[in-house]
This record gives C-alpha cells, structure tokens and sequence, in this order.
C-alpha cells in the first residue's frame, strides 16, 4: 500500500512549473540533488524514502501533490498575497 499520492513525472513537472524554478534551484530547495529530480521528471524508478523527502520538500515549499482516480497533479497553497518563490527574486535578494 502506498503512503500519500503517486509522485509521477507530470505531478513532479507541475510542482516545479507551479514554483517557477529551474531543475537545479528546484532540486536545491526540495533537498534532493538535480539528477534525482531529473530522474523522477524522466520517469525513473524512485526509492520510497526519496518519494517521502521530494514530498516534504515539496510541502515546504507550499506545493502538494495530489492524485485520484487515476489522475495526478499539484497544488500551490500560497498565503494571501504572496506568490510562489522564484529564482528571479533570490538573485534579486543577493540569497
């Protein structure tokens, strides 16, 4: 029995495009390094506790990942105005 929603390819491409970062920044903020996010976006089989660590990351984040019935996404859960973090603004803060 799986733990959680199903951390497939597309769920995980929409949870970065939702974050609006690069696979590199993406990788460094979820905790995980940019061949193992390259390798769960290609579809490559991923270890039950990574799958838990990109999910804990993702959450951080405020991205959930979501599936039903045979459908998977995510979601971004952002507090009243204030937007996903971005690349853009990290270099803008000097971070």
């Amino acid at each position: 029995m799986e733990d959680g929603p199903k951390l497939t390819p597309e769920a995980m491409r929409a949870a970065r495009a939702l974050l609006g970062l690069p696979t590199v920044e993406a990788a460094a903020r979820i905790g995980i390094s940019a061949t193992t996010l390259n390798q769960i976006e290609a579809g490559a089989p991923i270890r039950p506790s990574t799958v838990r660590k990109v999910a804990v990351g993702l959450a951080q984040l405020g991205v959930e990942i979501l599936s039903e019935d045979g459908w998977t996404g995510a979601r971004i859960h952002l507090t009243r105005g204030a937007s996903p973090p971005t690349a853009r603004e990290d270099t803008a803060s000097g971070a």
